[in-house]
């Protein structure tokens, strides 16, 4: 079969297409990243310029205002650990702050680090398919994709974590089911896990992801034994990093901590009477971005009604934490269907379906529709190829992965970065190639 047969293109008509195509296939994969860093970073930093840097601290949201805070006492010499937040990120902002002149230039590091993700999907479809073009193409799609060159001009944290959660996509060794396995790689498997547990101490939500890393090895490989031994090693990298940090927070705040102890807040925050009340408030933030509050979004421990004023004042936080758990508990059993409905809330609006209208043109156009019809491409490309469900689990689990997120949190766009990443790869692998897994990779 030629380079060009299975591509599902109108280019397979055109002669001058078809020898192009060849062509790409046929460009070092090296070249291939390298191009596709520089054009994801030329693009994020054209909009960066241009519109969304700011011009300083004090124009930052709130998550990144507390981010850049933490890094401030890093450089002042203070570890001011929390147990609300892993120190990984902060860690990273110092440094940078280090390094460059000027809160600007840290904002461009910020996103010289993000643009490391356009080759790292390269790599993973391109690893999938066996199809460099195919590869390419996704890389593109994504440093082209809106949200994409929204974060990666921001200081939230995940500029940083998404090129380490796409490394452990990379790393994570194939299973014989996807006809791509190659050699019994069990190396890959320990690294796997120890930038998987690098990404969770970036951003936490990703210490969710290690049962699906887990389901990933099951449904890609036949041999039971090998999915043990990979399995196992998975969960030893992980340990490797994660156990330190955990021993370090059990030791300093008397009780056992894994990563970070805001469960109760990060469930509170996203369930409750008081977001019903809320429906559809609208707001500014400090950087003149219109946003909207109600069922599907998040308020603070503060704000979620949970706690009394002199809770919020004087309750030590993890006792706080532990309250607002079990009251938001108390308060789901002992209401249904309206913990049902904002539950629906969060998933429709973390894809797009929900309170569209509110979000503003520009929002609704590159944001809502964006990812309604990439979301509808991807789920055409899983019923065109039957075949990816077995050969790119990696990739449709993804998506489940943050809808989860959601329903412990809220349904935010930024919980959803992963989820864009696995999308654009899906739909380029189903729509680009005839049968998934079967070619081998150049």
């Amino acid at each position: 079969m030629s380079a060009v047969s299975s591509l599902a293109l109108p280019l397979r008509w055109f002669p001058p297409g078809r020898a192009w195509l060849d062509r790409l296939d046929r460009v070092s994969p090296g070249r291939i990243a390298l191009g596709l860093y520089a054009l994801a970073f030329g693009l994020a930093l054209l909009v960066g310029l241009c519109a969304r840097y700011r011009p300083d601290p004090s124009q930052l949201d709130f998550d990144e205002g507390e981010y850049w805070q933490l890094s401030t006492g890093l450089l002042a010499g203070r570890f001011d650990v929390m147990p609300r937040r892993t120190m990984a990120f902060p860690l990273v902002l110092a440094g940078l702050r280090l390094l460059l002149p000027g809160f600007l230039a840290v904002q461009v590091g910020v996103t010289a680090l993000y643009a490391t993700a356009a080759p790292l999907l390269f790599r993973l479809v391109r690893r999938l398919s066996g199809r460099t073009v195919i590869g390419l193409v996704a890389g593109v799609l994504f440093a082209a994709w809106p949200s994409t060159l929204f974060y990666a001009v921001t200081l939230y944290s995940e500029p940083v974590a998404l090129p380490l959660f796409l490394g452990t996509l990379c790393l994570l060794p194939l299973g014989t089911r996807t006809g791509r396995s190659g050699a019994h790689d069990l190396r890959a498997a320990l690294l796997a896990g120890l930038v998987l547990a690098i990404a969770t101490q970036v951003r936490t939500m990703y210490l969710l992801f290690l049962p699906f890393a887990l389901l990933i090895l099951v449904v890609e490989e036949r041999r039971v034994a090998r999915v043990m031994q990979r399995g196992a090693l998975l969960l030893v990298g992980f340990a490797l990093v994660t156990a330190p940090w955990s021993a370090y927070m059990t030791r300093r705040f008397g009780h056992p901590i894994l990563v970070t102890s805001n469960g109760g807040e990060t469930l509170s925050g996203g369930l409750g009477p008081r977001l019903l009340a809320m429906d559809g408030d609208s707001r500014t933030n400090a950087y003149d971005r219109s946003t909207w509050i109600g069922p599907g979004k998040w308020l603070s421990l503060g704000q979620s009604g949970y706690l009394s004023p002199d809770e919020v004042r004087h309750m030590p936080y993890d006792r706080q934490d532990a309250v607002l758990k079990a009251r938001t508990l108390a308060w789901a059993r002992a209401h249904p269907m309206d913990a049902l409905r904002i539950e629906a809330c969060k998933i429709a609006y973390m894809w797009g379906i929900y309170r569209m209208v509110d979000n503003g043109p520009v929002q609704l156009l590159f944001g809502n529709l964006a990812v309604i019809a990439l979301l509808a491409i991807a789920l055409a490309a899983l019923w065109r190829r039957p075949g990816l469900w077995i050969v790119a689990p990696r990739l449709w689990l993804v998506p489940l992965f943050v809808t989860g997120v959601a329903l412990i949190s809220w349904g935010s766009w930024r919980f959803r970065q992963p989820a864009d990443a696995a999308l654009l790869a899906l739909a380029a692998i189903g729509w680009l190639q005839s049968r998934p897994g079967a070619a081998r990779e150049r």
